[in-house]
Parts: C-alpha cells; sequence; structure tokens
C-alpha cells in the first residue's frame, strides 16, 4: 500500500464514521472533481480492513458520539432534507423536526407540541377555603397599598 492511499484510507475511515454513505464520505475525503477515484473508494473501501481497523481506534480514542453531527450540522441536515423532498407531508415532519431541533417550537415534556401559556398563577390551598380567601384578600389588600405608594 502507497503512502498515500494509507493517509486516504485514514481520512476516508474518520470520513465514512461522520457520514455512513460510502459516497459522500469519499467525496468528502478527494473532493468532488475525481469521481472517478471517489466511485472505487466508496465501491472497496467500506470493507477494508485497514479502514475498519483505524475506525475501530478512532472509535475507542475519542468514542462513537464523537463522529455524530451535532445540533447545528443535524439542522442543517433537516432543513437540506425538507427543501429537497416533494412529498408534502414528509416536508412538514423534516419542517416540524428542524423547529424542534433549534427550539423553534416548544416541544412539551408530556410529547405534546401544543402549548397554551395562558399566564394563568397556580396557587397552592394551605387550608380551607376561607383561609384561602382571607389570604388572598390580604395579599391585594397589600399589593393595593403598595401600588398607591408608589404612584404618589
Amino acid at each position: 500500500m502507497a503512502p498515500g492511499d494509507i493517509q486516504l484510507k485514514e481520512r476516508f475511515a474518520e470520513a465514512f464514521l461522520r457520514d455512513p454513505e460510502p459516497m459522500r464520505a469519499a467525496i468528502a475525503v478527494v473532493g468532488a472533481l475525481d469521481m472517478g477515484v471517489a466511485i472505487g473508494i466508496a465501491t472497496n473501501w467500506p470493507h477494508d480492513p485497514y479502514v475498519l481497523d483505524v475506525q475501530a481506534q478512532l472509535i475507542s480514542e475519542f468514542g462513537a458520539d464523537h463522529f455524530l453531527p451535532d445540533k447545528l450540522q443535524l439542522a442543517r441536515a433537516i432543513w437540506a432534507h425538507a427543501e429537497n423532498t416533494r412529498d408534502p407531508d414528509a416536508k412538514t415532519k423534516a419542517l416540524k423536526l428542524y423547529g424542534e431541533v433549534t427550539g423553534i417550537l416548544n416541544r412539551d415534556p408530556r410529547g405534546s407540541t401544543n402549548i397554551v401559556d395562558n399566564r394563568t398563577m397556580v396557587i397552592v390551598s394551605k387550608g380551607s377555603g376561607a383561609e384561602w380567601e382571607a389570604g388572598l384578600r390580604k395579599q391585594q389588600d397589600r399589593l393595593f397599598i403598595e401600588a398607591e405608594e408608589a404612584i404618589k
């Protein structure tokens, strides 16, 4: 194996961990201008023993999660999928996923994406209804006095 092949195989091994599609990984290594070489790499190197050994070494050194896309890369891939699909249902699902990944859509931990924030204050009762009403009146009176003082 030529020294250039070893370096290319090492670069391909890492690119192939990041993108499991052999042709895209090969193009990432050699560029789109040399398609003949990229096709040969994509065809022959995914199961090459040296490539598999390099991948195993990289995973043991950095961990498998190191080669997963980050949030920005994932969002870009989802957006590209949404832009390139012609199926309206698939486009809607991809855009919804994009919104959830980027935080544009708030996701309710219970699984629903329909979040209604009606600014309701939840008050926990710590006694009977009469005690609660007395406490509420006392609080409202205090707030009213504070508001009047702030106006003066």
